[in-house]
Parts: structure tokens; C-alpha cells; sequence
């Protein structure tokens, strides 16, 4: 299952858009996936994936970041694996 929102200056309140005077579209996607691509890479299967796009849609240019976090209560003496970097072992001898 896959939900889109977006958001562009257009959605903005005034006070917003005169604090953030750029043209933009941003999109957030997040998908749930039922199994795949954790089992082979050790996991349960499953996951959940986000993605963020910013189009800059005006004439003068802008800096964007982003930070996310994804509130999972995760157990710090336990291993964790990140499957796009080698396995770490975080908190094991604490």
C-alpha cells in the first residue's frame, strides 16, 4: 500500500507563503509492504519505505533539508542491522 501527500506554496497560509516566498512541490510518499526485500537480507520481510521529493518550480533558487525519524521503539541491547550499510552492533556491550 503506497500514500501520497503533498504539499506546494499554493497550500500555504499568507503568513507562510511570505515567510517561504519560493514556488515549490513537495511530495511524501510511504509505502507498506506485506513481505519482499527484508527476508533476503536477514530480516522478517515486510518494511516500510518513505520517500521525499522537492521540485523547485520558480526562478530563484533555495536550500532544502530534512530530517526525519521514524518512532520506533527499538531495544538498544539488541542487534540492529541498517540493510544499505554493512550489520552494526549497537549497545551490545553497555
Amino acid at each position: 500500500m503506497r500514500l501520497d501527500f503533498g504539499l506546494s506554496r499554493s497550500n500555504l497560509s499568507a503568513e507562510m507563503q511570505k515567510a517561504w516566498p519560493y514556488e515549490f512541490s513537495l511530495q511524501y510518499s510511504v509505502t507498506l509492504s506485506s513481505g519482499g526485500s527484508g527476508k533476503e537480507e536477514g530480516g522478517e520481510g515486510g518494511g516500510l519505505r518513505t520517500m521525499l521529493g522537492v521540485t523547485n518550480q520558480g526562478d530563484k533558487p533555495f536550500e532544502f533539508q530534512m530530517l526525519t525519524h521514524t518512532y520506533f521503539a527499538v531495544d538498544v541491547s539488541r542487534f540492529l542491522f541498517f540493510f544499505s550499510l554493512p550489520p552494526l552492533l549497537f549497545g551490545a556491550y553497555s
